[in-house]
C-alpha cells in the first residue's frame, strides 16, 4: 500500500487514493496510515465500507475522527442486499446513520452508494432516500451505479444486472485520475 501510493505521487493524472476492500476497516491502523501518506503527499482520500464499525455514534465518531485527523476526506458506505447480512450483526442501518452523523460533525463528505440490479430484494436509492429521511438526513447523497465485476460480484448471474447501452459506448472519464487499494 505505501509503495503504491509513493510511485502514484509520480503520475500527475492521480488526484485521489480510494481505499476499499473487501472490507478495508478490518485493517484500521495500516488504513490510517495509508490516508495520512496519501494526505501528506497531497491526494484527496475516499474510504469504502459498509459501516460496521458503527455500532454506536460514539464509535463512528472514534473511528472517523482517527482517519479525519490522518486526512480523510470522504467516507462511501455500500448499502445494499449484499451487504445488509453482514451488518445484521452490528445494527444494519443504523449504522449507516451513526457513521453518517459521524462525519456531519467531523467536516467529512459522506455518500451511500447502492448497487443498480434488476432485483426486488435490492434496495433502490429512492429506499435508502426515504430511510434517511426518517432520521434527518435527508440531504445524504445517494448514489447509485451497477456492480464491478470483480471479487464476489464476478460471480453474479448476468440477468441481475440491468443492461445500460449507453453506458457501454462510454470511456471512463475517473480513469488516470484514482488509484484504488484494495
Amino acid at each position: 500500500m505505501i509503495k503504491a501510493i509513493k510511485e502514484a505521487y509520480d503520475v500527475a493524472s492521480i488526484r485521489l487514493v480510494v481505499f476499499t476492500g473487501g472490507e478495508p476497516t478490518l485493517f484500521l491502523d495500516q488504513v490510517v496510515e495509508g490516508v495520512k501518506l496519501a494526505s501528506e503527499l497531497g491526494f484527496s482520500t475516499r474510504l469504502v465500507t459498509n459501516g460496521w464499525w458503527a455500532t454506536t455514534y460514539e464509535k463512528a465518531y472514534e473511528i472517523l475522527s482517527r482517519l479525519k485527523s490522518a486526512g480523510l476526506k470522504e467516507l462511501n458506505i455500500s448499502y445494499d442486499r449484499f451487504h445488509d447480512p453482514w451488518l445484521a450483526k452490528f445494527g444494519r442501518f443504523t449504522n449507516v446513520v451513526n457513521a453518517v452523523r459521524a462525519t456531519r460533525e467531523l467536516g467529512i463528505v459522506a455518500l451511500i452508494g447502492v448497487l443498480k440490479l434488476a432485483d426486488e430484494r435490492q434496495p433502490t436509492r429512492e429506499l435508502i432516500k426515504k430511510k434517511l429521511e426518517e432520521f434527518g438526513l435527508a440531504d445524504v447523497m445517494v448514489i447509485e451505479d451497477f456492480p464491478a465485476r470483480i471479487g464476489r460480484a464476478s460471480q453474479l448471474p448476468g440477468e441481475l444486472i440491468p443492461r445500460n447501452d449507453k453506458l457501454l459506448n462510454m470511456g471512463c472519464n475517473e480513469a488516470g485520475a484514482r488509484l484504488t487499494i484494495s
